[in-house]
């Protein structure tokens, strides 16, 4: 008993069980982290920039979802990106309605040209979302965002890409933009790439010698150089008297279009060649046109700002 009593006084004794304790502390904590992983699913997101870390929008469209959606990653046995798979995974556990599964496309060749004779282009690497008979294939060059100067890859886009696929494939009815051509309008084909990045589908149509489209959900008129002839004229009047929307972009240095100016007029719609410019230096980037908005709280200005999207 005494050796005992000496035992527990000395201090080599009570630093050593004070280590043995917080070591199997710190095991037992391990274990319970792991079970508890193992029985919830449960993934942190432990990168800077919160790569892995899906966004409220595509939080948003995978609650919504009220049928099967289908995740195909083409990759061979064993080489898949881990990055990418990170990605799918948690898509998998954000909604019952999402299964990811992974095909080797050099085993299953019957796969690959189910695909290719609908005329879509397959390589390792490509994503398919699939519903039904609808589908959206994602090419591998389109899920990384390159330098184009240096051809370096500078971020992932898998998230948008495949957000706006589950989205399109989800949607009943696509969504279609027209661009109206004929006139000299301003190409816009960056915007025509991210509309169809939001999974909205574009078209174009010229007035002179086509109808518009009956599922024109809505008609982009974007700064044209050439005025409307009075039977474009009468098209475009004729979509819009029908609930049809169109929107019109022009030009502050464009020559006067009485014809379209005058049609616009009868909505109430008066062009002016004005110039609006900032005096704060706070408020514009290198130009005094390039203006800086300072965003108050809106319903609409809240996802942005949470966002940082400006």
């Amino acid at each position: 008993m005494r050796t005992l009593k000496k035992l527990l006084r000395d201090r080599k004794f009570r630093h050593g069980a004070s280590a043995t304790m917080v070591t199997a502390i710190f095991i037992a904590a391990l274990i319970a982290i792991n079970l508890l992983i193992g029985n919830y699913h449960l993934n942190i997101d432990l990168t800077k920039d919160k790569i892995f870390t899906l966004s409220g929008q595509t939080l948003k469209v995978l609650k919504e979802l009220k049928q099967p959606v289908t995740i195909y990653a083409l990759y061979r046995q064993g080489n898949e990106t881990p990055e990418i798979k990170e990605i799918l995974d948690r898509y998998e556990m954000g909604s019952p309605n999402i299964k990811v599964e992974y095909v080797d496309p050099s085993k299953d060749t019957d796969f690959v040209n189910k695909y290719a004779e609908k005329g879509y282009a397959i390589y390792n690497g490509t994503i398919i979302i699939e519903r039904g008979g609808k589908c959206k294939v994602i090419s591998p060059n389109d899920i990384v965002d390159y330098n184009t100067y240096t051809q370096e890859a500078r971020s992932l886009l898998v998230e948008q890409r495949i957000t706006s696929s589950i989205a399109s494939v989800a949607n009943e009815k696509e969504t279609i933009v027209y661009f109206v051509e004929g006139h000299e309008e301003a190409s816009l084909s960056l915007l025509k790439q991210i509309l169809e990045m939001e999974g909205i589908k574009t078209g174009t149509v010229q007035l002179a010698d086509q109808e518009i489209p009956e599922d024109a959900q809505l008609l982009l008129v974007s700064a044209p150089v050439f005025d409307f002839e009075e039977s474009e004229i009468e098209k475009l009047d004729a979509y819009l008297n029908k609930g049809g929307r169109a929107a019109f972009l022009f030009h502050i240095s464009l020559e006067s279009l009485p014809n379209l100016e005058d049609y616009l007029k009868k909505w109430g719609v008066a062009l002016h060649t004005d110039v609006v410019v900032e005096g704060d230096s706070q408020y514009f980037f290198q130009d005094i046109t390039n203006l800086i908005p300072e965003m108050k709280e809106h319903p609409i200005t809240s996802v942005l700002k949470k966002g940082k999207w400006l």
